[in-house]
C-alpha cells in the first residue's frame, strides 16, 4: 500500500528542513561520487516552473487532479485521485504474476541518489517514501499509458471518469510555457470560429437569442487568441529557435481541444461523434484546423525565421509544411466518412440520434 499520509502539520513538507536528513543526503551524494557513474553525469531534467511564471496564474502550472512523482503527492488537494492510482497499481501487481512492489521498492534502494539528482528542487522526503512514490506512480504511468494509447480497456464508468479526470490535467504542454502558450494561442483561435459559425447556424435557424450568446462569447475568444499569440511572437524574437522547436512538437502531439475530454455515462467515443457532426455541419472542420495553423504560421513570420539550428530549419520545413499535407489526409478521411456514416443518440437532446 501507499506509504501513510502525513498529519496536517507534515503536509508543508516541501516548505520545512529536516537537518538529519539534509545530512543523510549530502553524505549518500558524497558516497556515490566515488562509485562508477559519478552524480556529475545524471542530468536534472525534472524542473520547477519559474516563480515569474507561477506569480501570473498558478494553477496553470500546478496538478489540479492528479500528482505524479514528489514534488505534489502529499497535498491534501490531490488525494482524491490517490485511490485511481492505487486501483491502477493493483492492476499492475495483478497482470504480473511474479511482481511484489516490495521488491521494487528494494530495487529502487541502490538509484536513489541519481532519483533525487533528476529533480530541480530538494526532495525533503525520507528514503521509504520517496521509493513508494516512484514504485506506485510508474506502476501507474505503465497502465495509464496502455489505456491512453489503446493497448488497455477502462472497464467501469468509475475508472472511466478517473482516467478522464488526469487527463484534464494534461494537454501535452508539459508544464513548459512555450508549449502552453502555442497551445492557447490555438485553441483560442479554434473556439473563436467554431462559437462564431454557431452564431451563424443559429442566426439562420432563427434562434436569435442564442446567436448573440455565442457571438458574444467568439468575441471574447478573439480577445484571447490576440494576447497569446502577441506572447509567442515575442517568443520568436527573443528565442527563434526554441519556439520553433515547440511549435513543431505541439503540432506532433496534434491540437486536441479540452471538449475530448466529454463523457456522459454512455457513450465511451462521445467526442469522436461529436466532432463528426460538427464537422458535418461545418460548426469545425479539419479545413479549420488547417486554415489556423496556416494563419499562425504567417502571423509569426516562420517561412522568414533566421539564425535557426539544423534541427529548427527541420521544424520550419515540418510546420510550413505541414497544412498541405492537413488537407489531403482530410480529402481522403472525408470519403471513407461517407461511407461510414450512421446514426448516433445525444443524449444531451434526450437521445434524438443524429447522423455522424
Amino acid at each position: 500500500m501507499f506509504p501513510k499520509k502525513p498529519t496536517d502539520s507534515s503536509t508543508t513538507h516541501q516548505h520545512s528542513f529536516d537537518e538529519s536528513r539534509w545530512v543523510n543526503n549530502v553524505r549518500k551524494s558524497l558516497d556515490a561520487e566515488l562509485e562508477e557513474h559519478p552524480l556529475e553525469q545524471v542530468a536534472v531534467s525534472i524542473f520547477t516552473v519559474p516563480k515569474a511564471l507561477m506569480c501570473t496564474h498558478r494553477d496553470s502550472y500546478t496538478p489540479q487532479r492528479v500528482s505524479v512523482g514528489p514534488y505534489h503527492c502529499l497535498k491534501p488537494e490531490l488525494h482524491e485521485t490517490e485511490r485511481y492510482k492505487l486501483t491502477i497499481a493493483r492492476k499492475f501487481r495483478n497482470n504480473s504474476k511474479s511482481f511484489r512492489f516490495h521488491d521494487l521498492v528494494e530495487k529502487l534502494q541502490s538509484l536513489e541518489v541519481k532519483i533525487r539528482a533528476c529533480y530541480h528542487k530538494y526532495i525533503a522526503l525520507n528514503e521509504e517514501t520517496l521509493l513508494w512514490i516512484m514504485a506506485i506512480d510508474s506502476s501507474f504511468l505503465i497502465e495509464f499509458l496502455k489505456v491512453y494509447y489503446g493497448f488497455g480497456k477502462v472497464e467501469t464508468l468509475i475508472n472511466r471518469v478517473g482516467h478522464n479526470e488526469i487527463l484534464r490535467d494534461d494537454p501535452k504542454t508539459e508544464n513548459n510555457p512555450y508549449l502552453g502558450f502555442i497551445y492557447t494561442s490555438f485553441q483560442e483561435r479554434a473556439t473563436f470560429i467554431s462559437h462564431g459559425n454557431t452564431a451563424r447556424h443559429a442566426k439562420d435557424l432563427g434562434d436569435l437569442k442564442l446567436a448573440q450568446i455565442c457571438g458574444t462569447i467568439a468575441a471574447d475568444e478573439k480577445r484571447h487568441e490576440t494576447a497569446y499569440t502577441k506572447i509567442v511572437e515575442k517568443l520568436f524574437e527573443i528565442d527563434a529557435d526554441g519556439t520553433i522547436l515547440g511549435l513543431a512538437d505541439m503540432m506532433k502531439k496534434k491540437i486536441s481541444m479540452p471538449a475530448h475530454l466529454m463523457y456522459d455515462g454512455q457513450d465511451d467515443n462521445l467526442f469522436e461523434h461529436f466532432s463528426t457532426v460538427a464537422q458535418r455541419l461545418g460548426v469545425y472542420t479539419a479545413k479549420d484546423y488547417a486554415d489556423i495553423l496556416e494563419f499562425l504560421v504567417e502571423r509569426w513570420n516562420v517561412e522568414t525565421l533566421s539564425g535557426l539550428s539544423s534541427e529548427g530549419h527541420k521544424a520550419q520545413d515540418f510546420v510550413c509544411g505541414l497544412p498541405a499535407r492537413i488537407r489531403k489526409i482530410e480529402e481522403r478521411a472525408q470519403g471513407r466518412a461517407k461511407e461510414a456514416a450512421k446514426n448516433v443518440p445525444f443524449s444531451w437532446i434526450f437521445g434524438r440520434e443524429i447522423r455522424a
